[in-house]
């Protein structure tokens, strides 16, 4: 270790110069378009505080990705092949993870929003909406 190293050191508090990466939320997008997990992914890249670590195209994917990949919040359509978003909502609650669920829908039933909360989910985002609501809501899960 060279001077400067030893000095950096000692000037530091407690004798320990360590700098920490500002931690990242962890999202998976689950929508059967590619084109709005397109349009998500690419929205969620200009935001340094979020990672896009995955991506699902039906309820079967979303958790098999939940399982292998532990995600911090999963975008989650409702209406998708194989296993649609309430099922896939249902089998993520009984894993017990810290993993946060938001809907986001084109549905204007009022009646999927009161089930997807009773599930569980942790908001409810239209994809009419702003990008801007979009971000917030992954930041306040």
């Amino acid at each position: 270790m060279s001077d400067g190293d030893t000095q950096a050191i000692e000037e530091a508090p407690f004798g320990l110069a360590i700098k920490e990466e500002p931690s990242r939320i962890r999202v998976l997008i689950a929508d059967d378009h590619p084109v709005v997990r397109e349009g998500i992914r690419k929205l969620l890249s200009l935001e340094e505080d979020v990672e896009v670590v995955g991506e699902a195209e039906d309820g079967e994917t979303t958790v098999a990705q939940v399982e292998k990949l532990d995600p911090d919040v999963v975008l989650l359509d409702l209406r998708m092949p194989r296993q649609d978003g309430f099922a896939a909502l249902q089998r993520i609650q009984k894993m017990a993870r810290k993993t946060r669920v938001i809907i986001i829908t084109a549905s204007d039933d009022k009646n999927e929003y009161v089930q997807a909360m009773k599930l569980g989910c942790s908001g409810i985002v239209l994809k009419q909406t702003s990008g801007d609501l979009i971000v917030k809501s992954i930041r306040r899960v």
